[in-house]
């Protein structure tokens, strides 16, 4: 289950509440799979690991009444309370460590950074790679055809080999060099995401 079916199944089992109370649940439901997606879940497993919707409605229905008025709403037993702000503490340490932990962080990032660069970099070497077996292909083809045309038939047809050779191997290649860059897009796409997803505090969370 993705989490916006969890969300519509869970808003519509909470259709008795006021709306408000409704859109604090699933705010806080919300919220509550995008912390696991956070710490490396899949979206799938994160619901699946929130619980069933009806069992969450039913602990909701049955803990609070049906117009209960409550600045936040009352979490179902057994899940952990989550704080809203970092405390006075941790705000401290974050600002005596920053001498350390940002170089560190600086650091972190230009290797990743230096990574990226140097996978791209092979990708797009391949890619001229395969447009060079084309561009021979195409090139053999027109040289051996010249070639037998004017009456040297065994290298006209040795070039038109070569050529040929050359426009198999660049197919391959090809599918090649797109797989190849759709996972380096990926890899790419998910690697920066965790890098950037460490400077965001979502509310909740200590």
């Amino acid at each position: 289950m993705t989490k916006l079916d969890f969300l519509y199944e869970l808003r519509a089992a909470l259709s008795t509440l006021p709306r408000e109370d409704i859109e604090r649940y699933v705010d806080y439901y919300s919220e509550m799979i995008d912390d696991r997606v956070d710490d490396g879940m899949s979206e799938a497993d994160a619901v699946a690991a929130v619980g069933n919707v009806q069992d969450i409605a039913a602990r909701i229905l049955g803990d609070i009444p049906p117009k209960a008025d409550a600045a936040e709403p009352e979490r179902p037993k057994g899940e952990p309370k989550r704080e809203n702000k970092l405390s006075g503490l941790a705000i401290l340490l974050i600002i005596l460590g920053f001498p350390i932990w940002f170089p560190l962080l600086m650091s972190a990032f230009a290797v990743l950074l230096s990574i990226i660069v140097s996978l791209f970099s092979v990708i797009i070497s391949l890619w001229a790679v395969e447009v060079s077996l084309w561009g021979c292909a195409l090139g053999g083809l027109i040289a051996g055809c010249a070639a037998a045309v004017c009456g040297r038939l065994p290298a006209g047809l040795a070039i038109c080999g070569v050529a040929l050779f050359s426009a198999g191997l660049s197919v391959f290649m090809l599918y090649a060099c797109k797989a190849l860059t759709k996972w380096a897009v990926r890899i790419t796409a998910k690697s920066f995401l965790a890098f950037f997803g460490l400077f965001k505090r979502k509310e909740g969370r200590i």
